[in-house]
């Protein structure tokens, strides 16, 4: 019986940096270790390409990462340099 194929990768997400690139959330997997890869991708002619620039975790790590994540907004809340929960929400 044949092992099914990996569904990876996976894009998940992507967050505009500015005019010329963009932050892309992937699902990946590199020599049989499965990633969460937050990287930069260029606009380019001929579409958006991933740059060297970026960060790569095993997917393991996810949770932590998420954790932390909502540690930064929740400080950055505190701090008033992002809007209060309620307000972001109307």
């Amino acid at each position: 019986m044949s092992a099914l194929p990996s569904p990876l990768p996976v894009v998940v997400g992507r967050l505009t940096k500015n005019r010329r690139e963009a932050v892309v959330v992937a699902l990946k997997e590199f020599e049989g270790v499965r990633l969460i890869d937050l990287r930069i991708h260029a606009a380019t002619p001929e579409g958006d390409k991933p740059t060297p620039k970026g960060l790569a975790l095993d997917l393991r790590r996810l949770p932590a990462l998420r954790e932390a994540l909502d540690r930064a907004e929740n400080q950055a809340r505190r701090l008033g340099l992002l809007p209060s929960q309620e307000r972001a929400d109307v």
